[in-house]
C-alpha cells in the first residue's frame, strides 16, 4: 500500500511546491491534482481492485455508507477468501463489523440475513450454497487527489471489464489483461460498467471508502 501513498503524494508535493509563492490569506478552495500516472500505475490499481474486491463494494453517496450488513457480506467474505481454512462459509458478526468499520467507517452495523446468500443467527453468518464471482478486471481511466483539512481524498475512475469471449479468465488471461491495460490496450476485453471510487488512507495505508458510483455500459 505504501507505493500508492508514495506515488500520489510525491505528485501532490510537486503540485504544492509549484503553487507556493507570495503569502495570501484569502481562503482557498480545496486543491485537486489530476494525477498523470506512469505506465505501471494502471497495473498497480488492477491488482488493488482485486485485493479489495472493488466488484463487491456497495454503491453509495458520500456520507451515506450503508448501515445494513447484507450490503457488505459478499465483499467481507471475498476479500479474505484465501484465509478461511476450515471456517470457510462462516463469518462472525465481529469480523464483519471490524472490516466494515475499518474500510467504510460505519460503526453501528445492523446485522441481517442476506436472502439466498447468508443466514444470520447468534452472531454467526452461515453461507447458503452458492457461487462467488471470479476476481474482477478493473482498468484505471483517471485518478485525482484532493487536499482537505482531514488529509487527502483520492478519486479513481475505473472500467470493469471481462474477456470479450465470455469465458472465465485463467491466470494467464489476468496477467495478459494487466499488461495490456498498463499499456493502454484493451484488446480482447469488453467493458461492463464505469465506476468512480473515492477513498482516503488510514494511518496504516488501508483504504477507507467514502463513495462509489456505477454506470452500466450498454452493449
Amino acid at each position: 500500500m505504501k507505493k500508492l501513498l508514495t506515488v500520489l503524494l510525491c505528485l501532490m508535493l510537486v503540485f504544492s511546491l509549484a503553487a507556493c509563492g507570495a503569502k495570501d490569506d484569502t481562503p482557498q478552495p480545496p486543491k485537486t491534482l489530476e494525477v498523470q500516472f506512469s505506465a505501471d500505475l494502471p497495473g498497480y490499481f488492477f491488482d488493488y481492485a482485486m485485493q479489495y474486491r472493488f466488484d463487491y463494494i456497495p454503491v453509495f453517496e458520500a456520507g451515506a455508507a450503508p448501515t445494513e450488513s447484507p450490503e457488505y457480506l459478499l465483499w467481507a467474505f471475498a476479500i479474505n477468501l484465501d484465509n478461511w481454512g476450515d471456517q470457510k462459509g462462516k463469518m462472525t458478526a465481529e469480523y464483519v463489523e471490524e472490516m466494515v468499520e475499518k474500510h467504510f467507517g460505519v460503526t453501528e452495523l445492523e446485522h441481517q440475513t442476506m436472502f439466498k446468500c447468508w443466514n444470520y443467527a447468534d452472531g454467526i453468518y452461515t453461507a447458503v450454497a452458492s457461487g462467488i464471482k471470479e476476481l474482477p478486471m478493473f482498468a484505471l481511466t483517471a485518478a485525482s487527489a484532493t487536499e482537505t483539512e482531514d488529509g487527502y481524498i483520492f478519486t479513481l475512475e475505473m472500467d470493469e471489464c471481462m474477456l470479450d469471449t465470455g469465458f472465465l479468465a485463467t491466470e494467464e488471461d489476468y496477467e495478459t489483461a494487466r499488461n495490456n491495460i498498463s499499456n493502454g490496450d484493451r484488446t480482447y476485453l469488453k467493458t461492463l460498467s464505469h465506476h468512480v471510487f473515492t477513498f482516503r488512507l488510514d494511518e496504516n495505508d488501508n483504504p477507507v471508502f467514502l463513495s462509489h458510483s456505477m454506470e452500466y455500459v450498454g452493449e
